[in-house]
């Protein structure tokens, strides 16, 4: 199952990938929002790690054009401002209907959390698409 990282800060995307192969997905990292696009476009991951504040584009932006390419990817939200951030964008994703964020993680974390949140989304993509696979 394929994991796409993005974040601008070159350590955290290492970090992240390495914590998600350490799981056992296949994860790749990227520190722009135009290479971000680019492997996306490539192939849709099943998950997405995105942080949220970037200097190209934000996560908001990030997340709008996900939405206008019909993502159906599980999106963990990753990020060290305030919690209350993280927090008006997942509502807003998910009040649009549009995206399916999964998981919100605050800056500092540890593999652990990072693992657990991986685990958490791919079983929620493995179970929505089962349950897609039925009503065909």
């Amino acid at each position: 199952m394929k994991v796409l990282v993005i974040d601008d800060e070159p350590a955290i995307v290492r970090f992240v990938v390495w914590a998600a192969e350490r799981a056992g997905f296949e994860a790749e990292g990227t520190a722009s929002a135009q290479e971000f696009q680019k492997s996306y476009e490539a192939e849709e991951p099943a998950i997405i790690v995105m942080d949220l504040i970037m200097p190209d584009m934000d996560g908001i932006e990030l997340m709008n054009w996900l939405s206008s390419r019909g993502c159906s990817s599980s999106i963990i939200l990753l990020s060290g401002y305030d919690g209350r951030y993280m927090d008006t964008a997942h509502r807003l994703m998910t009040d649009m209907g549009s995206l399916n964020v999964a998981e919100t993680i605050r800056k500092p974390t540890d593999a652990a959390n990072i693992e657990a949140a991986l685990i958490k989304s791919a079983a929620n993509q493995k179970s929505t698409r089962s349950m897609c696979a039925n009503f065909k």
